[in-house]
């Protein structure tokens, strides 16, 4: 897993994520080349990038973290990430 810091813009490379958690859930915001319907098609004006999030929960018997659940969001790869921590309610 990388974790990436970011300042004002996603500086995110393909491929890579940024994770944040409580202890317990964690939430990975992923670029994979994911687009409006389908893979990112930088030749339509129309498409836009977005991230791809993986939710874990963090599994103490193995000592590592469970995928839970993984999505396709409207949340451009040039969101400030650190605002989008802001998306995030761990129960």
């Amino acid at each position: 897993m990388s974790c990436i810091p970011n300042n004002n813009k996603s500086d995110i490379e393909m491929g890579d994520q940024v994770c944040f958690d409580d202890g317990e859930n964690m939430i990975c915001w992923v670029r994979l080349g994911e687009g409006r319907s389908g893979d990112y098609d930088p030749e339509d004006p129309d498409d836009i990038e977005v991230f791809r999030v993986d939710i874990k929960e963090w599994n103490p018997e193995s000592s590592d973290w469970d995928e839970v659940d993984s999505a396709c969001t409207g949340i451009t790869v040039d969101t400030k990430l650190e605002n989008s921590r802001n998306f995030l309610i761990f129960c």
